[in-house]
């Protein structure tokens, strides 16, 4: 377009990349503060310019990736740390001086999780109040970060998704994402396929949303179970009963023997779980 006050920022953008030193006109996001365009293997690219990593820069793509990726940058966020003062300093004891101290929860909720995967630790570690205790320990100012399950809506799951797959520069390697049927996830589902670039994907993202198996076979012996429901239910309630006590158990397999029921196999209380 000639009016360049009417341009769109992807084609701003591209004006620059293929123009080389000649520039039609100022890059209007705030975004491009923290990119370079540069030429790799002669592909127009967007590097960032704390962990270097290289992005896409074609006109169609604008710059909605490149915010996504700002959000999730581990680099952008340690450097910013380290930059800003402390705001608060912690107690010192007396006769000793006082230490400034920095905190950012964002860095300290990711290796937490590393911690978690690295050594098998139980999701549910985050909660115990030993954990709690060492953290409070090391730092005063230190308050627990992991009390909020937070909002899980279509746009917020899109939005941790999409950062996740940047962050590991993977965006352009998707087949296809598998989740229940959830309304939930249908939404988030649009709006990736709005994120990401169809051309990208298999069939132009026809096959991009795949239900899960598991789920849907879940529900269909859900509905036939229903059909017995009364009788799987007294069979379960059983089940929790005998297996409650010791003695519960001797009785039944002292009473199987009687009646001549030989099985190795002992009685498994239901898990519902898909």
């Amino acid at each position: 377009m000639d009016d360049e006050g009417n341009q769109t920022q992807g084609e701003l953008a591209a004006s620059v990349i293929h123009g080389g030193l000649r520039r039609r006109g100022r890059l209007r996001s705030i975004v491009w503060e923290h990119f370079e365009k540069k030429k790799i293997n002669g592909i127009d690219k967007v590097v960032c310019n704390y962990c270097k990593n290289a992005l896409v820069a074609r006109s169609t793509d604008g710059t909605k990736h490149l915010h996504y990726h700002l959000k999730t940058c581990q680099v952008k966020k340690e450097t910013e740390a380290t930059k800003f003062p402390p705001a608060k300093k912690a107690a010192s004891e007396k006769g000793k001086t006082t230490v400034e101290t920095h905190f950012d929860p964002d860095i300290t909720r990711r290796k937490m999780a590393r911690a978690i995967v690295m050594h098998e630790y139980p999701l549910s570690i985050v909660e115990h109040q030993g954990l709690r205790d060492v953290m409070s320990s090391l730092n005063q100012l230190w308050k627990s970060l992991f009390g909020s399950a937070g909002s899980h809506t279509s746009q917020v799951l899109c939005d941790k998704l999409m950062g996740l797959l940047l962050e590991l520069n993977i965006e352009r390697k998707l087949s296809s994402i598998i989740v229940d049927n959830a309304t939930t996830n249908d939404r988030m589902i649009d709006f990736m396929l709005l994120a990401l670039d169809k051309n990208d994907l298999i069939l132009g993202g026809q096959k991009f949303h795949v239900h899960c198996c598991a789920h849907i076979l879940n529900l269909i012996v859900k509905d036939g179970l229903n059909v017995i429901g009364d009788l799987i239910a007294n069979i379960r309630e059983s089940a929790i009963f005998l297996s409650g006590s010791t003695k519960r158990k001797s009785t039944f397999d002292e009473n199987a023997c009687k009646l001549g029921i030989t099985s190795g196999r002992k009685l498994v209380q239901d898990c519902p779980t898909r």
